[in-house]
């Protein structure tokens, strides 16, 4: 029996290369018929993308809006503002403001319907805040969405990397982390263990030089000692903290299936360079599945057609695969 859940898309930043790659593949014909047809994209209707019509079942926005997923002939577009006008590669805090409207109409759709799925394309940070909203990224919005601990983990079935802070400046790191959630972070880890069923185990990285070398190079450790602690009292193992430069060695990320890492880049930095656009943004902590392509708004080769669709196709098909059992999985724990 064929999959029927929805897949909701925020239509992101139209001057970056989110929405052109989208358009692509869907002009291309990357994405399986029977996974684009679940689609419902939400955001603005614009002068400059005529042939929308062809792509798409165009229709006006509707938090209450039901897809017909069985019948449907082509992926849905639900539309916001009409006849809008952008550029590609060239940013303003207006479009960004858009893409944060479609962001949030975005959720309220998917909060209404069963099982579904979210796939978030990129937006930028810099000019959804020069609009004038306090915005630190898609997880921190959707962790307030749900009144919930949420935490970034970046996907790839080798190895994945999950963070014990999310968009922290690196100086504040140290003060941020005595107030990790530890319980949330072993239900987050939990839940990862029962989705995907991981065969080698968990390690967290140290924070200092050498995880600190005992207090010679800084004390930090200590604390996520206890976090560890406190998360085997509730049957979760991470072995650890270990030093972060050793462990995405070839000879040793060969015996983890997940890296917790202290902070942004400590993790994002080899995980990129390890998978590409082949790794996912996925959030922990939601009861439905939220994903993300592991690359930016790109202004700088939007238009050019230089951009990668991969990362954006990786996101469909892992939202296609992954929603329903997500849902179950979480409702089970």
């Amino acid at each position: 029996m064929k999959d029927l859940t929805p897949i909701v898309v925020s239509q992101g930043d139209v001057a970056g290369v989110g929405w052109e790659l989208l358009l692509a593949l869907l002009q291309k014909k990357k994405i399986p018929p029977e996974i684009c047809n679940r689609l419902i994209v939400v955001g603005d209707s614009f002068t400059r993308d005529k042939n929308l019509s062809k792509l798409f079942s165009v229709e006006e926005y509707s938090e209450q809006f039901v897809p017909n997923i069985q019948k449907s002939k082509k992926p849905k577009f639900l539309y916001l503002n009409t006849n809008s006008a952008y550029e590609p590669g060239k940013p303003s805090a207006a479009l960004a403001l858009r893409s944060y409207a479609a962001f949030q109409k975005s959720i309220k759709l998917w909060q209404n319907l069963d099982d579904a799925a979210l796939v978030t394309l990129p937006v930028s940070k810099e000019y959804i805040r020069k609009a004038g909203v306090q915005f630190a990224g898609h997880t921190e919005v959707l962790q307030a969405a749900y009144n919930t601990t949420t935490h970034m983990c970046m996907y790839h079935k080798t190895l994945s990397v999950m963070l014990l802070t999310n968009h922290v400046p690196l100086a504040k790191v140290t003060r941020v982390l005595p107030s990790v959630n530890a319980d949330a972070l072993a239900s987050s880890i939990s839940f990862f263990r029962a989705l995907f069923a991981p065969q080698r185990p968990f390690v967290m990285a140290g924070v200092n030089p050498h995880a600190g070398e005992n207090g010679t190079l800084g004390t930090e450790e200590s604390i996520l000692r206890e976090i560890i602690a406190t998360m085997e009292t509730k049957g979760v193992n991470v072995s650890g903290p270990l030093p972060a430069d050793g462990i995405f060695t070839k000879l040793s990320r060969k015996n983890y299936s997940l890296v917790l890492a202290v902070y942004h880049d400590q993790g994002l930095i080899p995980f990129k360079a390890l998978y590409g656009y082949k790794g996912l943004n996925i959030t922990l902590g939601l009861p439905k599945l939220r994903v993300s392509p592991d690359h930016g708004t790109g202004y700088g080769i939007a238009g050019k057609a230089e951009a990668d669709d991969t990362g954006i196709l990786e996101a469909i098909l892992f939202a296609a695969k992954w929603s329903k059992k997500w849902t179950s999985v979480y409702s089970s724990l």
